[in-house]
């Protein structure tokens, strides 16, 4: 295989603290055979200061976790029994490390950061765009 190329069978995620996407592709990325997507609702980010600022952030944050968490069992549900050479999670860096860390595959799982932005079919579609571009540095 060139080194250039994905993986043969490969699954892609990408996470975002409201919004979730995943496929499964074959054929180094020809053919997609796995999708499912997601939204939460997850209050937007607390802009003030004050009293309840800490309160409102924990809360924010749990909410994430939470989304994280659904997101990763959906897709493990969606690559289970699939034949996968390698999985990528594109997203916020923290959020990506996060979602890696509940996934439970056995092959190897690379992150890439990514500002996607949408949701559903055109989240996935700039997530793996991040993914399929992804630098090579030669040392």
């Amino acid at each position: 295989r060139d080194l250039f190329e994905l993986p043969e069978t490969h699954a892609v995620a990408v996470v975002r603290s409201d919004e979730y996407a995943g496929g499964v592709y074959t054929d180094s990325g020809d053919e997609r055979v796995g999708y499912t997507s997601f939204s939460s609702e997850v209050k937007s980010k607390h802009s003030k200061g004050g009293y309840s600022q800490g309160r409102f952030e924990r809360a924010r944050d749990e909410e994430v976790k939470k989304h994280v968490r659904e997101a990763a069992g959906e897709f493990g549900e969606m690559v289970e029994g699939k034949d996968l050479d390698h999985v990528f999670v594109a997203g916020d860096s923290r959020l990506a490390s996060d979602f890696a860390d509940e996934v439970s595959v056995r092959v190897p799982i690379s992150k890439r950061t990514t500002g996607a932005t949408g949701s559903g079919e055109s989240f996935l579609r700039q997530g793996y765009e991040t993914v399929e571009g992804a630098r090579l540095y030669v040392l």
